[in-house]
C-alpha cells in the first residue's frame, strides 16, 4: 500500500524569540520539541498524455503546489516541461553533448486541480497553460537554453532538433494571486509569469531578457540571465500585501569562480507588481555541493518556508527551513568591486564580513526522517494548509528514464504523491 499513515521521529525546531523591533543579532534561540505525523495520497488515475513506443504515458512531473483556501483539501499543482529523458547513454552521442529527447514535443504544461479523497489524490480539472494569444504553451527549450552547455533538444532519434516557440516554459512553482490571477516560475529564461485565473493564459511575464518587445513583458535584473542552464526560478510565494518572492534553484553561474570552488549563495527576488520595484536578497544553502531549492511558501510578509534538497556525505537529503527576510540586505544596492561579486563571497560568513545580512534560517523539518520517500522523486512543491499543517508533492519526472544505449524509454513506476505533514502545535502564523 502506498497511502499509509506514518508517525515521524521527534524533531527539533529552533524558534527565534524576539520583539518586533529586535534585529537578528538580538534574537535568542530556544529549542522546542515538536512531533509530526505524515499521511500521503498518491495518484492512482492519472490523466493520459498519449502513446509512444507502444507505451501509454500519463501526467506527472509535479513541480509546484498551492493549497486553495476555503476548500475541502483541494490544491493546484503545476507540471513541468513534459516527458523528457537524457540520451547520454546512446552509443553515437559524444561525451560533451547534452541531448534531451522529448517524445511529445507538443506537450502543454498543465495546472491540475486535485483533491484528497479517502487515501488517494483525485484529479478534478486539467487546465493547459496558454500564451498571450490563448494558445497552449510548449515545454521545449527556448533558444538561449539550447546554446548553453551544448544542450540539444531532439524530437526523434534521428537527431531532429525541436522548433523554437516564443513562449516556451519550464514551469516550476505556483501560487495564487490577489487579482484573479495565478503566478508561476520558469526555469528556462529565469522568468516569473502572471496568468489569468479564468483561462490560465499569460497576462504578464517578468524576465531578465531585453530582446523581447512586448507591452506584457517586464524587465527584471539582468544578472538573473547568468543562472545555470535550466536552473532559473524554482520557487515562488505571495506575501499578504501582494508582493511576489521567487528563488533560484541554484547559485547563478559566476565566471569569477573556478569550477573547483563551490559557492553556497543563492539569490531571492522580491517583486512588487503594483510598482514594478524589485529587491534581491541572499540565502546560504546548508549543502556544500550542488544544493537545490525545491519550493517556497509565505508564512507572513517577511517569513517563508523553503525546501532545500540535494546530496551530502550520507546520501540524499531534504529539509524544510523557515527563513526571515525582514532585516536582509538588498544586495542589488551593494557595490561590488571589479573582480568580485555576491556569489564570489561563497558563504554567509564572508557576506557578514562585508556587512551584509542574508536570509535568517531556522531548521524546521528533516523531510526524509519525517516520512518523505525519495524513491518517488524530488520534493518540489510546498504549501501551508493551516497553522499546523503543510503539504508537499514529489516530482517523479513523469516516471520515465533511458537507462541503456538503445534509447528505449522505460517506466520507473514512481508515483506522484502528495504528503500532508501535521505538527502537534500551531507554528505557522501570520
Amino acid at each position: 500500500m502506498l497511502n499509509k499513515f506514518y508517525s515521524s521521529a521527534v524533531i527539533l525546531f529552533l524558534v527565534a524569540c524576539s520583539s518586533e523591533q529586535s534585529k537578528p543579532e538580538d534574537k535568542k534561540m530556544e529549542t522546542v520539541t515538536l512531533e509530526t505525523s505524515v499521511a500521503f495520497y498518491c495518484l492512482t488515475e492519472s490523466p493520459e498524455i498519449g502513446f509512444f513506443q507502444d507505451k501509454l504515458f500519463t501526467e506527472g512531473g509535479f513541480s509546484g503546489l498551492h493549497y486553495i483556501p476555503g476548500t475541502d483539501m483541494e490544491f493546484f499543482i503545476v507540471t513541468d516541461r513534459g516527458p523528457n529523458v537524457s540520451l547520454e547513454n546512446l552509443s553515437n552521442i559524444a561525451e560533451e553533448q547534452h541531448i534531451m529527447f522529448f517524445p511529445f514535443p507538443d506537450y502543454s504544461q498543465k495546472i491540475i486541480r486535485v483533491q484528497l479523497v479517502d487515501s488517494t489524490l483525485r484529479v478534478l480539472e486539467v487546465n493547459p497553460i496558454k500564451d498571450f494569444d490563448k494558445n497552449p504553451i510548449h515545454g521545449l527549450p527556448v533558444q538561449r537554453s539550447l546554446t548553453e552547455g551544448k544542450e540539444q533538444a531532439w524530437i526523434d532519434f534521428k537527431g531532429t532538433n525541436s522548433e523554437m516557440y516564443p513562449w516556451s516554459l519550464d514551469a516550476e512553482g505556483i501560487t495564487l494571486g490577489n487579482d484573479d490571477d495565478i503566478w508561476i516560475t520558469d526555469e528556462y529564461r529565469t522568468a516569473i509569469v502572471q496568468l489569468n485565473k479564468s483561462d490560465f493564459s499569460m497576462r504578464n511575464i517578468y524576465t531578465p531578457e531585453d530582446n523581447i518587445e512586448d507591452d506584457n513583458v517586464k524587465k527584471i535584473n539582468s544578472e538573473f540571465l547568468n543562472r545555470q542552464p535550466n536552473r532559473g526560478f524554482e520557487a515562488i510565494a505571495l506575501t499578504p500585501s501582494g508582493k511576489i518572492v521567487a528563488m533560484l534553484q541554484s547559485p547563478i553561474h559566476d565566471p569569477l569562480i573556478s569550477d573547483s570552488i563551490k559557492t553556497r549563495l543563492i539569490r531571492i527576488l522580491e517583486l512588487d507588481p503594483k510598482t514594478g520595484k524589485t529587491r534581491i536578497f541572499g540565502y546560504e544553502a546548508d549543502i556544500n555541493d550542488d544544493a537545490k531549492i525545491g519550493d517556497m511558501t509565505a508564512i507572513n510578509e517577511h517569513e517563508f518556508l523553503v525546501i532545500e534538497h540535494g546530496k551530502d556525505a550520507m546520501g540524499k537529503t531534504a529539509h524544510i527551513y523557515k527563513i526571515d527576510l525582514e532585516y536582509a540586505t538588498d544586495i542589488s544596492q551593494v557595490h561590488f568591486n571589479m573582480g568580485t561579486s555576491f556569489e564570489a563571497l561563497l558563504n554567509n560568513s564572508k557576506a557578514q564580513y562585508r556587512g551584509m545580512i542574508l536570509a535568517q534560517k531556522t531548521h524546521v523539518l528533516d523531510l526524509i526522517k519525517a516520512g518523505f520517500n525519495t524513491k518517488f522523486g524530488k520534493p518540489e512543491g510546498l504549501t501551508i494548509i493551516d497553522e499546523s499543517r503543510i503539504a508537499i508533492v514529489n516530482d517523479n519526472d513523469f516516471g520515465i528514464n533511458t537507462p541503456d544505449a538503445t534509447g528505449a524509454i522505460q517506466f520507473t513506476n514512481e508515483p506522484s504523491c502528495l504528503y500532508v505533514f501535521t505538527f502537534n502545535q500551531a507554528i505557522f502564523k501570520e
